[in-house]
């Protein structure tokens, strides 16, 4: 029985998530046919409507993500400290599902969603896509005294701050323009049991290296001047660089950089991150990741909706690393093995 799964949003031509997740359903042999839904906000309700029949799930990008967690009718402990979901279910069989981050250190916020047989199930899988892309990077197990800086504060932003709380992160630096605007992202941090400072976006260059990690969530082209800080700061030496000329994070003065935006590649921050001798991924690092994780909900719905027993064998005994590697492929990334 063939089942239905697209990426909705808007603009969306340029979406790279069919071709991860058409190579993983291929891989798999799964029946999930996985297209473009090109949608305005108020066309939302609407197609969602429509998707009972035959869908098994959708990934959400902007601008439905904050609408999506409100047009569900169940969401995960995650989304509803987030606000925001780029993932919705229809009918996930685990009731108690539980991924990175459901379970908040600090809070006890970990209530698993309610399944509804009808409408979707709302979840964010951004917060494995940022920690999967900064250990793809070389981020080494954290102690729980380390700082994470983010950069910015938006809705990444956001899930950068959980995933900071996944990986044990003590402290978050945000760097952001607006201090107010910052509040909630504090408000979050400490609700996930961290600490947090808010600084300004021109103190990133000389705190870097003392960071464990920078997650930058500005768009595109909107980090230069940041880049040219870090470039003056490496220059005249305030930035040691790797001793043996390599960009491994645990080699660098600086750590490793997971830079959301990938359209132009390489950014200025990433070019001038690698000149200083740290380790940088893209924001496709992290669109890889976080559609793993959307294949595994999306196929185990489509098992749960009454697949025949091979599609349940294959689907119960995927090697998720050979599936993570296989994506990666898909759209130019190197091979995870």
């Amino acid at each position: 029985m063939h089942r239905h799964a697209a990426v909705i949003g808007r603009p969306i031509d340029h979406s790279l998530s069919p071709q991860l997740h058409r190579a993983a359903y291929a891989h798999l042999g799964l029946p999930i046919d996985y297209g473009r839904q090109d949608l305005a906000p108020e066309e939302l309700d609407g197609f969602l409507a429509a998707c009972r029949d035959g869908y098994v799930g959708l990934s959400v990008t902007m601008p439905h993500k904050q609408a999506a967690a409100a047009a569900a009718t169940s969401r995960s402990a995650r989304v509803r400290l987030l606000g925001a979901a780029n993932t919705l279910v229809w009918g996930h069989p685990d009731h108690g599902h539980q991924g990175l981050g459901d379970t908040v250190r600090g809070n006890g916020n970990g209530a698993a969603h309610q399944a509804d047989e009808v409408g979707p199930w709302a979840h964010n899988t951004d917060v494995e896509g940022i920690v999967g892309a900064l250990r793809f990077a070389g981020l080494r197990p954290l102690t729980g005294a380390e700082t994470v800086g983010v950069v910015g504060n938006g809705g990444t932003a956001s899930a950068a701050v959980l995933a900071a709380s996944v990986l044990k992160a003590g402290r978050i630096d945000l760097f952001v323009r607006s201090a107010e605007r910052a509040a909630p992202l504090v408000a979050l941090a400490r609700e996930c049991g961290m600490q947090a400072q808010v600084r300004g976006l021109d103190e990133l260059a000389a705190a870097a290296p003392g960071l464990a990690a920078v997650v930058c969530t500005l768009p595109p082209r909107a980090a230069d001047p940041l880049a040219e800080q870090l470039a003056s700061a490496h220059r005249d030496g305030h930035v040691p660089a790797a001793a043996d000329g390599t960009v491994r994070g645990d080699a660098a003065g600086l750590p490793p950089l997971l830079d959301a935006a990938y359209d132009p590649w390489p950014s200025a921050i990433a070019g001038a991150w690698q000149d200083a001798g740290g380790a940088v991924v893209s924001g496709v690092e992290m669109l890889l990741y976080q559609a793993v994780e959307q294949v595994r909900l999306f196929a185990a719905a489509a098992v749960a909706q009454g697949a025949e027993p091979a599609l349940r064998e294959r689907v119960e005994r995927a090697d998720w690393a050979e599936v993570t590697d296989v994506m990666a492929r898909a759209v130019g990334l190197p091979p995870r093995h």
